[in-house]
Order: C-alpha cells, then sequence, then structure tokens
C-alpha cells in the first residue's frame, strides 16, 4: 500500500501537470487568434470591431506591447485622440525599442488635438535623436 500511494501522487501531478500546460497553450494560441483578427479587422477598417476585440486583449494581457501598439492604432485611426494619446505615451515609456516609431505617433496625435508646440518638439526631438531616417523625415 505504502508503494501505491506514491506512485498515485506521481500520477496526479504529471496529469496535472499536462492539463495546466494544455490551458496554457490554449490561452496563448487563443490570444494570437484574436490579436490576428484585429489586426485583419483594422486593415480593412472595421474600426469598431477591433477596438473592441482589442480592448478586451489589452485588458487581458496588457504586457504586450505588439497588441497595446494595434490597439494604439486603432484608437488613432477611429479618432480617438485623447486615448491614443494616453496609449501612444505609455508606449513611449515601456517599449524602447520602437520608441522613435511611438514618438513621432505621438506627435501626430497632438498635431491633430491642436497642440502644435508640443507635436513639433516631439517630432524635433526623435529626428535629434535617431539617426537620419529619410522615412521618418519624411513622415
Amino acid at each position: 500500500m505504502s508503494l501505491r500511494t506514491p506512485l498515485c501522487s506521481r500520477i496526479l501531478l504529471s496529469v496535472l501537470a499536462v492539463a495546466l500546460a494544455a490551458i496554457v497553450l490554449l490561452h496563448l494560441t487563443d490570444f494570437q487568434r484574436k490579436t490576428a483578427s484585429a489586426r485583419y479587422l483594422l486593415s480593412n477598417w472595421k474600426l469598431v470591431e477591433a477596438e473592441s476585440m482589442l480592448r478586451s486583449l489589452v485588458e487581458d494581457d496588457p504586457s504586450s506591447l505588439e497588441t497595446r501598439r494595434i490597439y494604439a492604432e486603432c484608437l488613432f485611426k477611429r479618432g480617438e485622440l485623447k486615448k491614443a494619446r494616453d496609449e501612444y505615451a505609455a508606449l513611449l515609456r515601456f517599449d524602447s525599442a520602437q520608441a522613435p516609431s511611438h514618438q513621432l505617433s505621438l506627435a501626430f496625435v497632438h498635431f491633430f488635438l491642436g497642440n502644435f508646440d508640443t507635436a513639433s518638439s516631439l517630432a524635433n526631438q526623435m529626428l535629434r535623436r535617431t539617426p537620419f531616417d529619410s522615412t521618418g523625415m519624411a513622415r
């Protein structure tokens, strides 16, 4: 009887570990599928549906920078400029790899909000900090 108890415990722990791994895998797969769907909706200008899906994804995983980038772009395209400003400002703080892009997007948002001095300042800072980039300069 004493040999069966550790064996049953090991089997039970193994089954539990496999089930937990399956749940995590399903969640990640579902998250990626929803992100791809939201990106598709955004690219086809179905902005209301895209925003709803993206808002849910950002709430589920606020640390996903890719999802937050797409969400900020969606807010900008929908004309939700104050929300877009807040998202781009947050991305600027947390996503140093894409900082020039976020700073330029934030400058656009300020421009459309009528904050021309702030927009100009952000754009000039971005141009001074990054190496010469003809695409960035053109934007």
